[in-house]
């Protein structure tokens, strides 16, 4: 059995589908493949550059100090969420921000019980996550 793939495509859902053709038995059979595997797939801009993000105390208690860079104006929100990915808190609101080097003061919810979850950021384009462990 041999096969050639000729064409490939991202359905609007998220799921890779392919044609081409196979050769099996001697007969030459048209092939088309919709792959529902479950596994997320996206595309990704490679002009777009990662936000830079630091964080401090780690582990931290009931606020944090999040320092970040765009290299543009963008329209910002920051978020907190479990490691299942639920949005546990909106730590700031959706604003615009300039280009350049920021430093924002997040005030944690008190009835968070110790543990790790991500800090958020997302704009239109992109979002950059950083791991926080709260004591």
């Amino acid at each position: 059995m041999s096969s050639e793939i000729f064409r490939m495509a991202l359905s609007s859902d998220g799921k890779i589908v392919d044609k081409g053709f196979e050769r099996v038995a001697g007969l030459n059979s048209i092939r088309l493949t919709r792959i529902i595997s479950g596994i997320p797939v996206s595309t990704t801009d490679e002009n777009l550059k990662a936000i830079n993000v630091t964080h401090f105390p780690n582990p931290l208690s009931e606020q944090c100090i999040l320092d970040y860079e765009l290299d543009q104006n963008e329209t910002l929100s920051v978020n907190l969420y479990d490691l299942q990915g639920a949005l546990i808190q909106p730590l700031l609101p959706l604003s615009e921000r300039n280009a350049g080097q920021h430093k924002e003061k997040l005030k944690l919810a008190n009835s968070l019980p110790p543990g790790s979850y991500f800090v958020n950021l997302e704009t239109k384009n992109r979002s950059q996550a950083v791991k926080v462990v709260m004591e």
